[in-house]
Formats: C-alpha cells, structure tokens, sequence
C-alpha cells in the first residue's frame, strides 16, 4: 500500500509539471467578443444637432458672461456701457461710410499734372502793365487784344423836367428858394430840361445828398453816367493746376470760347 501510495504522489507530481511546463496552470484571459453596431442615419443627424447646439449654448454662455463683465467694469468706471453687438453695429457703419467717400474719392476723375489750358487774362489799364504782367509771371504771348469796355463815370443828381416851359421856370424858381444855388439846366440828352443839382465820384456820396434834398421837399433822382474806357487782354496757355500763381490784383482768368 506505500508503494502504491507513493506511486500515486509520485505521478501526480509529475503531471504537474508537466501542465506547468505546457502552461496549462495559467488563466486564460477571456476574449471580450467584438460586438458591431450599426449607426442609423437618423441617429446621426440627431447626435450631429445636439453636437451643434451643445456648441452654440457655451458660445453664448461665454459671451453672456463677457457682456456682464463689461457692464459692470463701465458701471464702475462710470463709462456708457454698450454691448458688443452695438460697438460692433456702429464700426459697421463707421467702415461703409469710410468705403463710401473712398468710392467717391475714386470716382472723381484725376488732375492731368501739367495739362496747358487757353485763357484769356485782363482787362489790363494799358498794354505796358500787361506786359509787366507776363514777365513777372515768366509768360510769353503774341495774342494782346484791346477792347473798349463801358464803366462807371460819376453819378448825377438831378431834378426831372417838366412837360411845360411854364413849369420848367417854376421848378428853378423853388429849388432857388430851397436855397439851391449851383444848378443848371440839361441841354440834351434823355434828362434834357432836367436840372442838374451835383454831380459825384462816389454814388454813396450821391445817395446822401439826394437824402438831404428830400428832408426840404425836393424829389431828386440819380443818373449814372457811363463811358468808354480802353483796356487790354492777352491769351495765353497756362497750367491749369497752377492758376492761383497767375492772380493779380485786378486781373481775371477765364477759359478761351471754344471755337
């Protein structure tokens, strides 16, 4: 029976490591099966949505935030306080218009740099004057013109005729007697029979001394009288970006007539 005993341990021992040496001791580490799913299209969809709007909430939530912080650091700063959209809102505007004028400014059509334009300049007392004129302005033309232009001579105060002889000598008589003494009758002209009362540079000089007639009584009018007087232009080709350097005293710049 020891034997047997003994031969029993002695096998059992021996299998043992035998299923030591195979690995047969060691746990097997079970397999977890892979299990495939099928995702719906629908499924997708929804999750894509949650995903969007997930997103969208904590855009807004952080700009919530901001705008609270905002408005409390300008309460503070005793600062008007406006929202992000309005700031943005307004340098909205503040770049169209900016676009706007741009646009404008591009449209306007550009200043040829030295394009030479024909003008007429004058009128000018006399030709040596104009020609002071051109040396000065280191301007050379051939094309001097004279023309006689009707100006202002003085300005007449008069007293009106009458339609009869009879009332002619009664008028002298009354502006003697107003104790108007330097008068004398208008032979000719539209104002003859009239009688002349003074005669002055200045029609505000005249203006005021009618003014006075009429305190005594005495319905006076004012003539001006005109006459020719000569003067002298000159065409020349100027830049026309450059005009301002050719202003005198007196002297006006006007584009030639066209042809």
């Amino acid at each position: 029976m020891k034997r047997l005993f003994f031969l029993l341990c002695f096998l059992n021992l021996i299998f043992l490591l035998w299923q030591f040496h195979i690995g047969g001791l060691n746990p097997e580490t079970p397999q977890l099966q892979q299990v495939s799913s099928i995702l719906l299209l629908d499924e997708y969809r929804r999750a894509r949505q949650g995903a969007q709007i997930s997103a969208v909430i904590d855009h807004r939530a952080v700009e919530w935030r901001q705008i609270e912080t905002d408005r409390i650091l300008a309460d503070l700063r005793n600062e008007t306080w406006q929202t992000k959209a309005v700031a943005l809102s307004v340098a909205k505007k503040s770049r169209k218009s900016a676009e706007r004028v741009r646009t404008v400014e591009a449209a306007k059509p550009a200043a040829k740099i030295g394009e030479r334009k024909c003008f007429d300049a004058g009128p000018f007392a006399d030709e040596s004057g104009l020609k002071k004129w051109l040396m000065a302005s280191t301007l050379d033309s051939k094309q001097i013109t004279q023309k006689d232009s009707v100006v202002a001579s003085d300005y007449q105060v008069y007293y009106p005729a009458a339609k009869k002889p009879e009332q002619t000598q009664a008028n002298k008589a009354m502006l003697l007697d107003k104790g108007l003494q330097d008068i004398w009758m208008i032979p000719d002209g539209e104002l003859k029979g009239g009688y002349s009362l003074g005669v002055f540079r200045e029609k505000q000089r005249a203006v005021n001394f009618k003014n006075q007639l009429s305190e005594k009584g005495i319905q006076a009018e004012i003539k001006q009288r005109d006459k020719t007087k000569p003067q002298w232009f000159v065409r020349v080709m100027l830049d026309k970006a450059k005009l301002p350097q050719y202003q005198a005293a007196g002297v006006k710049l006007a584009a030639c007539p066209a042809n």
